[in-house]
């Protein structure tokens, strides 16, 4: 459930990113600044559902949760936390 929340919120960031591209294009080609004063806003929550995804990939290997690929195919027990 974990790794779903963390790929929901990729997508999400994604569609963000999308969003950003058309929302400046617009604002840049039709000269209206609402449209580009959205972006930097839209940039930040696309940051935070970034990094959100990223904690929730730390916790992943720290509970080494092997349903994942990623963490079944880079797990190994004996390695300190740090790596």
């Amino acid at each position: 459930m974990i790794a779903e929340a963390g790929l929901a919120a990729l997508w999400l960031a994604a569609a963000l990113a999308a969003l950003q591209l058309v929302l400046g294009a617009m604002g840049v080609y039709s000269g209206r600044s609402d449209l580009l004063g959205a972006v930097r806003p839209i940039a930040v929550v696309q940051a935070g559902l970034t990094g959100f995804a990223f904690l929730l990939l730390i916790w992943l290997f720290i509970t080494v949760d092997l349903s994942v690929a990623l963490v079944a195919a880079n797990n190994a027990s004996t390695k300190p936390l740090l790596y």
